[in-house]
């Protein structure tokens, strides 16, 4: 993916449009690299939770 294509996903993020959407919409990208984008965009604006992992002791 080109940087000119990133910047395309990135908008079409910007305007609010879902991760399962742009991923129908760009299908000549992988899902990952939709998905990294659009990861980045939510980091930038700080709303990107990412994978959640907890740890319980129960002893």
């Amino acid at each position: 993916m080109s940087d000119k294509d990133k910047a395309v996903v990135d908008a079409y993020a910007r305007v609010g449009m879902s991760l399962s959407t742009l991923i129908r919409s760009f299908p000549q990208f992988s899902q990952k690299e939709v998905t990294d984008v659009y990861e980045d965009y939510l980091r930038s604006v700080g709303k990107y939770e990412g994978p959640v992992s907890v740890s319980v002791n129960c002893s």
